[in-house]
């Protein structure tokens, strides 16, 4: 049952000979006239109803109430923004209609952790985290991300590493979660310390390798759920998946390790193809500029390898993004080479190679840096009132 579990993971490291992207997009959801209150899950549903968004995405929420947007996959970063934009466009008009608005922010930073969304995966999470990590539960109802999904392609270890060495960067150079209540605001981001604090087994970066790392770190954490026919059982007694599977039932393994992958959370998350995780919730330029970038550096083996070169190594860049952001000057730079190697790797889409070349001077000249400490300055309740469509 091991060896099936290790190669269950290690599927998600397949080549393809595609070269596609996507985006998952969340947002936290407020009522215009009074952002401390909760929305629930059926009011947010009601308000966008169902007809399908002009461009195809699909909607779905967190646990907390978050909206998801979902997008087809394309090869063409111009393709996937137009229809971001298009579907972000309509969610924002529908939810308007019933006075609800949407706000890009990585963290909630006015309302407490509450789940309002009810299903057996999410009762199991929550029971979990309350035993081994409350800062869990924090996770799954008060943040909100830009998840980009990019094919591994032909060359999956060398996507992999590339990915790896960019996603603290990125995940620096694009934070958006200055506040969270208790802490003092900072310019990295919070977001991406709630996700670091949330049990380790499931959510540090996955160590440098590839497959058989990959399948090593999924065996090591902590198992939450186990599958008996059919439905999901709570698993309270802190075994890890390789420990359970000792003295599991073969009939139920399979199953088991399916639902056990989709628990861990790792800054950058294999799935047959790549996931980044890194990326607070974040609108207009910046959102495109993070789209192109990841595309530009994940999609293009010799920017990739580029943009690792000049990188930060692994556990420095993952510690320092974590703690300081881009008030690292270090990080700072090597973000801003990141994005005008991204800029080059663009000239076939002339607008958004602007718009990275941009972003890059802006960081060297300090000024993204000094967006987010001017945003820091501002009172959470301000930034909510203000913010989002």
């Amino acid at each position: 049952m091991i060896a099936g579990a290790r190669r269950l993971a290690r599927a998600a490291f397949s080549p393809v000979s595609t070269g596609r992207i996507g985006v998952e997009m969340e947002w936290l959801v407020y009522r215009a006239d009074d952002p401390a209150a909760v929305v629930g899950a059926e009011e947010v549903l009601g308000a966008i109803g169902s007809r399908p968004l002009p461009h195809g995405g699909t909607v779905s929420l967190e646990p907390g109430g978050q909206l998801e947007l979902s997008t087809l996959a394309t090869r063409s970063p111009v393709e996937l923004i137009d229809r971001v934009e298009g579907d972000a466009l309509e969610l924002a008009l529908r939810l308007g209609v019933r006075q609800l608005r949407l706000v890009a922010l990585g963290v909630d930073p006015i309302r407490p952790p509450l789940r309002v969304l009810d299903a057996p995966r999410y009762r199991i999470m929550e029971a979990f985290f309350g035993l081994h990590s409350p800062s869990g539960i924090e996770m799954m109802t008060r943040t909100a991300a830009l998840q980009i999904n990019v094919d591994f392609g032909s060359s999956p270890q060398r996507t992999w590493a590339n990915a790896q060495a960019v996603a603290p960067l990125l995940g620096a150079i694009f934070a958006h979660s200055p506040f969270r209540i208790g802490r003092p605001p900072t310019v990295a981001s919070q977001r991406l310390g709630i996700w670091s604090e949330t049990d380790p087994t499931r959510t540090r970066p996955v160590p440098l390798g590839g497959a058989e790392e990959w399948s090593q770190y999924a065996l090591d954490a902590l198992l939450m759920a186990s599958d008996h026919a059919g439905g999901l059982e709570f698993v309270d007694d802190g075994r890890s998946l390789l420990e359970w599977l000792l003295t599991a039932e073969p009939g139920h393994a399979g199953s088991t390790v399916s639902n056990h992958l989709t628990t861990l959370f790792p800054p950058v998350r294999p799935r047959r193809f790549i996931e980044l995780r890194t990326i607070d919730a974040i609108e207009g330029d910046a959102r495109r500029a993070a789209i192109a970038a990841t595309w530009a550096l994940l999609s293009n083996d010799d920017a990739g390898t580029l943009a690792a070169a000049v990188c930060p190594a692994h556990d420095v860049s993952w510690d320092t993004m974590s703690a300081e952001g881009i008030a690292d000057e270090a990080l700072r730079e090597a973000g801003a080479r990141c994005m005008a190697i991204a800029a080059d790797a663009l000239q076939q889409w002339p607008d958004l190679a602007r718009l990275c070349s941009a972003w890059g001077a802006r960081l060297q000249a300090g000024e993204c840096l000094g967006a987010l400490e001017a945003l820091a300055a501002r009172t959470p309740e301000e930034v909510v009132r203000t913010a989002g469509r």
